[in-house]
């Protein structure tokens, strides 16, 4: 009822917006081509890539309970988020999304407010995802040199505008591909993930999962929850990274075909994916050897998780909080060549077996696709 409510003086506005939609002698409107699986894929593609990193350095802030904790505080905000925007995409599709929405319900400045918001979020959303691809590039080509990241935000900003230069069809099909791309790389993770940690004893994958040492300065800081309840609400802007953007879907609401029932669809769908996406990637990253701390503080997560597990040597000299790590890391038993990343303090492989440089190429490839 309330719904209806705020609605219903809008109702001249809305068939106006329609018959506005249908003068095809003056107008040039969006064509409603987009199905429920290309506006599924929207939804996905615009988040999918905080699976690939960015949510790792949650564990840092409050271990991996207090990510854990986040991840479900976020995640039920967004899945209410979602369900409204599903009901108000159903009766007012536009274009114009939540901006709409506010100005609608609450009047011209809440509107404003709102789409200023949005504006800014998607703005400052696109440098924080070139910046990323720049440091998988350089990753994936063995690049130390932090200049050349210039080059590549050229290049890819170049590329993103291109794409959409030649209007929402191509991008809509194109992400599509991506977005299946993306969870396809995902998959195969954990499957990586789930071979290098099958026949592990539990205890084990406890130990790595909780190795994160606790910090005395908080009362309450223990193995679960590191620096405390505090490491809970620090550690929220990281555990928005599995769920953020998704919010835009509602933006397609002129490009979608029968929008009343494929935008809620689609919202519902997205969001029910990102939820599997986000925990199953945070447990297996964390369930093999090297756990929290090994990827707490690196660029590349999943590909630092992925080749510690195949090369369970250097990472088991990881020394969190100690002064000796790095002694401790380069000493090792004598027989390993293992160096100290003092930028991450953490202990590793000088030299990647063959089979691991394999994963390492494949696993970031499909983190370029992600992002």
């Amino acid at each position: 009822t309330l719904s209806i409510n705020i609605l219903a003086p809008t109702t001249p506005l809305i068939m106006a917006d329609k018959a506005e939609t249908t003068n095809t002698s003056d107008n040039a409107p969006l064509k409603r081509q987009q199905g429920l699986i290309p506006l599924t894929a929207l939804g996905v593609g615009a988040v999918i890539s905080g699976d690939f990193f960015g949510w790792n350095f949650g564990l840092e802030r409050g271990g991996f309970g207090g990510l854990i904790i986040s991840t479900l505080l976020v995640g039920f905000m967004y899945v209410c988020v979602s369900l409204s925007l599903a009901e108000l995409a159903a009766m007012y599709p536009s274009a114009e999304g939540a901006f709409a929405f506010s100005r609608r319900a609450f009047g011209p400045y809440a509107g404003f407010l709102c789409g200023l918001s949005e504006t800014l979020e998607y703005v400052l959303l696109v440098p924080v995802i070139i910046t990323g691809l720049g440091d998988q590039l350089n990753v994936l080509f063995g690049i130390d040199n932090p200049d050349i990241q210039i080059l590549w935000w050229a290049i890819l900003c170049g590329l993103y505008l291109a794409l959409h230069l030649f209007g929402a069809q191509p991008t809509f099909w194109s992400n599509t591909i991506i977005t299946t791309l993306s969870v396809l790389t995902l998959f195969i993770y954990w499957c990586a993930c789930l071979s290098i940690i099958g026949g592990t004893d539990g205890d084990i994958i406890n130990d790595r999962i909780y190795n994160i040492p606790p910090d005395d300065t908080y009362s309450d800081s223990g193995e679960f929850l590191p620096k405390g309840s505090y490491g809970i609400f620090t550690s929220l802007v990281f555990a928005a990274w599995f769920f953020i953007a998704v919010e835009e879907l509602p933006l397609a609401g002129e490009d979608a075909i029968n929008p009343t029932k494929n935008i809620p669809r689609a919202l519902i769908g997205s969001i029910t994916i990102l939820m599997i996406t986000a925990f199953l990637t945070a447990f297996f990253s964390v369930a093999v050897p090297g756990g929290s701390y090994n990827i707490s503080q690196t660029g590349a997560p999943l590909s630092r998780a992925l080749i510690a597990g195949l090369m369970d040597e250097c990472v088991n000299y990881n020394a969190p909080g100690s002064d000796d790590a790095q002694s401790f890391c380069e000493t090792n038993d004598g027989t390993m060549s293992c160096e100290y990343n003092e930028d991450e303090g953490t202990c590793w492989d000088s030299e990647l077996t063959s089979s691991a440089l394999a994963w390492e190429v494949v696993i970031n490839l499909g983190t370029l696709i992600g992002l």
